[in-house]
């Protein structure tokens, strides 16, 4: 344990480490934050699943039981530089911690409870092509980590790129959930799918809740309606 830490202390010292939210050089014992960033994160309050800002997008759907977010993603805020290395800086391990930050303030509480099932939702060919990963695998590993449910990257589908929701303003995310426009769903369930949950208690995982437009694409392809979903993300817009 002390060659270990020794051995931290001369790797921090050849390749210094920097909080990914304020900037400042990181202590060994740090993961991507800062101890005083820790301290300061936005959290959100989680203490009733059902009557909280994450839930308002999907009360029109019977079947999501409760939803849940980590933070309260604010425009000008810092904490989105977080998003931000997770998504296009190719830090993938960011979401590994903000998953189990997350996974660690509701194990307790009752969230994961009867939970079968971790689903993330899948981004297009060409973002995974390009950046690598699907950052929600790894938020999904970070929750896997402290829940112990399995997850899995294949139960959702996507077939078209379109517009990336980053890029649209408030009122074209929520015309993306408008069938009277025209607007195709592009998320889609396979069959052997739809026999994988049927009957069973699924948690959608997702990076950032702003309208609800993309997971409720996602809940408008799973077709089911003997299933129960929980939604969970690690921001949300107020």
């Amino acid at each position: 344990m002390v060659i270990l830490e020794w051995l931290r202390s001369v790797a921090d010292m050849l390749l210094p480490r920097y909080c990914k939210v304020c900037g400042c050089r990181l202590e060994s014992s740090a993961e991507h934050m800062c101890s005083l960033c820790c301290a300061r994160i936005p959290l959100c309050d989680n203490a009733d699943f059902v009557n909280n800002v994450s839930m308002r997008p999907f009360l029109h759907d019977k079947r999501v039981v409760h939803a849940a977010s980590l933070f309260y993603y604010y425009k000008d805020s810092s904490y989105r530089n977080l998003i931000y290395h997770l998504k296009y800086y190719s830090h993938p391990s960011v979401g590994i911690l903000l998953g189990r930050m997350i996974a660690e303030r509701l194990v307790n509480n009752g969230f994961f409870e009867y939970v079968d099932l971790i689903v993330t939702v899948p981004v297009t060919k060409r973002k995974l092509k390009k950046r690598g990963y699907n950052q929600c695998d790894y938020i999904a590993r970070g929750i896997a980590s402290v829940a112990g449910t399995v997850w899995r990257g294949d139960v959702i589908q996507r077939l078209t790129s379109g517009t990336a929701q980053a890029k649209k303003g408030r009122y074209e995310r929520l015309a993306t959930n408008d069938g009277r426009n025209g607007n195709s769903n592009p998320f889609v369930m396979p069959e052997q799918s739809a026999e994988l949950i049927d009957g069973k208690h699924i948690l959608i995982v997702d990076d950032v809740l702003t309208t609800g437009a993309t997971l409720n694409n996602v809940l408008s392809s799973i077709s089911l309606s003997d299933v129960r979903i929980s939604i969970l993300t690690l921001g949300v817009v107020l």
